[in-house]
């Protein structure tokens, strides 16, 4: 897979940051030119990245996912050793 500009990750980001403030602020059927204004990008950037509002949120979900992922990992670390302590 080619590398991408590092412009079109951070419009990426921003995109995402965006359309998760619009999404928590106006709800899921928020105008998606509002997420494009919020990340400071034109539509086209907007619909480069997402073909539509369903990709967009299929997105934020899987950062969502990863996130949560990250946490249950760095909590198993952090207890594996208390819970190997009292496992029988």
């Amino acid at each position: 897979m080619p590398q991408r500009r590092l412009d079109a990750v951070q419009n990426r980001a921003k995109l995402l940051e965006a359309g998760e403030a619009v999404f928590l602020e106006l709800g899921i059927n928020a105008p998606l030119d509002a997420i494009a204004e919020r990340a400071g990008v034109g539509r086209a950037t907007l619909f480069r990245n997402f073909v539509d509002r369903r990709s967009l949120i299929m997105a934020l979900l899987d950062r969502g996912l990863d996130e949560i992922e990250g946490e249950a990992r760095a909590w198993r670390v952090m207890w594996s050793p208390w819970l190997a302590c009292y496992a029988s």
